[in-house]
C-alpha cells in the first residue's frame, strides 16, 4: 500500500502527469515507479517512470493492442 501511495504522490505533481493518464502496469512489484499508462482521452498508451518525463509512445500503440500482444504471448506459452 505504501508503494501505491508513493506512486500516487509522484504522479500528482503538476506538469508531470496529465489528468487523463491512467497507469495500468508497474514494471517491478518492489519498485512501482515505472510502468505503462493509457491516455483516457485518446486510447493511446505510453510509459512513465520516476526519472524521466512520462510520454506517449510514438507508434500509436493502444491498450487494445497491448492486451492483444499479451494474450498472444500467453497463448504461445501453452
Amino acid at each position: 500500500m505504501r508503494h501505491a501511495l508513493d506512486a500516487c504522490d509522484l504522479l500528482n505533481h503538476p506538469g508531470v502527469w496529465e489528468t487523463a493518464w491512467i497507469p495500468f502496469t508497474a514494471d517491478e512489484p518492489d519498485d512501482p515507479f515505472c510502468g505503462t499508462f493509457i491516455d483516457a482521452a485518446t486510447g493511446s498508451i505510453g510509459s512513465w517512470n520516476r526519472q524521466d518525463v512520462s510520454h506517449l509512445y510514438d507508434d500509436g500503440s493502444t491498450l487494445a493492442g497491448y492486451l492483444t500482444e499479451v494474450a498472444d504471448e500467453l497463448r504461445a506459452l501453452h
